[in-house]
């Protein structure tokens, strides 16, 4: 009998600290997911958010006129709704419209290629 209530005792008490373990687990790993986390790469051009297709152009798309660069640099989790703001292309990054497609344009990063940025449905 003194070996039920001591295992009771002893199981009640390890219990609690096991859920408390799992959920400071979760807790680590959403932190973690966010900070390391992807987030879409945008642009804001004349009002609209434009989102990135990547970089594979593949010949589909001809830069046509410079619409214009990029004014702000943003932390890849912030947003404003200042035109020219990006939390991906960096400031002064030039942006060019397409010959192809209307709602699509050209963000020139770093290494001389371009992002292929979409408009998003309003």
């Amino acid at each position: 009998m003194k070996y039920a209530v001591f295992l009771s005792v002893f199981v009640f008490a390890l219990l609690p600290s096991c859920s408390t373990t799992s959920q400071n687990d979760e807790e680590s790993k959403t932190t973690s997911g966010a900070g390391s986390g992807s987030y879409q790469a945008w642009v804001r051009v004349n009002g609209s958010l434009y989102v990135s297709l990547g970089v594979e152009n593949d010949g589909r798309y001809t830069k046509e006129e410079k619409v214009g660069n990029v004014q702000y640099k943003l932390p890849f989790d912030q947003s404003i709704k200042e035109n020219f703001a990006s939390n991906y292309l960096e400031e002064g990054a030039d942006i060019f419209a397409t010959q192809e497609e209307k709602p699509i344009l050209l963000g020139e990063t770093e290494e001389g290629t371009f992002e292929i940025m979409e408009k998003e449905d309003d």
